[in-house]
């Protein structure tokens, strides 16, 4: 677009979408081995494989939040045979959790890695941050000691802080019938797996009350019926309720590849918003 390139580390989805050897299209990078009790997490190998394969001589690889046992061996993995090949292993993007802990564990596991095999290249990748980095965490990261090369700084750069930028990501929750879930440190960035309805509740007095997410295929909740409402990360805040409106807020975008859904106007969507702003309860705004 603009005649600019497009580049960029691959998604978390990506990683999820993968189960085993039999995903690959193409096995010509053999498939990893690991020190015995090292745990790699399903699929990430075989990610690593893909993504190098695909993207030859150009691949920043995003770490899976796994912990530094499971994906790092996937990722060594991977760099070795990409190295082996002839190519140079660009490195890898931290997006979640200690940052400074994180970097400096991963290069020494890299540099290890490149001391034992006699193979300096894998010492030598960038480690990249990212995850609304700014001025304060930068600094907070210069006084706890790094090996991080490359800061993603976006959008905490582009936007003002009065007005945040609303962060839209795709995250795959299912494929092919099996559920799949991005791990993580941090439990914000944590998905819910399996396929979902989405169900507004309304109470008596007008207002929405909640929003209730359930598996394709359970009971769907009804009006003046009793609804359990359980928090999805912490179980200690529930809710019971008798709804008297159920709205299904879930609508097909995309169904085989193709756009089924017409977007509304621009006056349309903010008549829309400000509707929906109204029918929450004084007390949540």
């Amino acid at each position: 677009m603009f005649g600019l390139a497009i580049s960029g580390t691959h998604a978390h989805s990506f990683v999820s979408a993968f189960s085993g050897l039999s995903d690959l299209n193409s096995r010509a990078v053999a498939a990893p081995q690991t020190p015995s009790g090292t745990y790699v997490g399903k699929g990430e190998a075989e990610a690593e494989s893909s993504v190098h394969s695909d993207f030859v001589g150009n691949v920043l690889r995003i770490r899976q939040q796994l912990g530094l046992t499971s994906t790092n061996p996937a990722e060594l993995a991977a760099f070795i045979a990409y190295a082996q090949a002839g190519y140079t292993p660009r490195g890898i993007r931290l997006d979640s959790g200690d940052l400074a802990h994180l970097s400096n564990e991963s290069r020494r596991q890299f540099k290890e890695a490149a001391l034992a095999l006699d193979m300096p290249v894998l010492a030598e990748g960038n480690i990249v941050a990212s995850n609304d980095i700014n001025e304060d965490v930068l600094k907070a990261l210069n006084e706890q000691g790094h090996n991080i090369t490359v800061f993603g700084i976006g959008t905490k750069l582009v936007t003002c802080s009065a007005q945040p930028a609303l962060g839209c990501v795709f995250k795959l929750v299912e494929l092919d019938g099996s559920p799949r879930i991005k791990l993580s440190q941090d439990k914000i960035k944590m998905t819910i797996p399996y396929k979902k309805r989405v169900f507004r509740l309304w109470g008596r007095s007008g207002y929405s009350v909640v929003d209730l997410m359930v598996k394709e295929g359970d009971t769907v909740p009804e009006p003046g019926s009793c609804v359990e409402c359980y928090h999805p990360f912490d179980e200690q805040r529930r809710c019971k309720l008798y709804p008297t409106k159920v709205e299904d807020l879930h609508m097909d975008i995309m169904t085989d590849g193709r756009v089924v859904y017409t977007p509304p106007s621009t006056t349309e969507s903010g008549t829309y918003c400000r509707e929906q702003v109204r029918a929450l309860r004084p007390d949540h705004t």
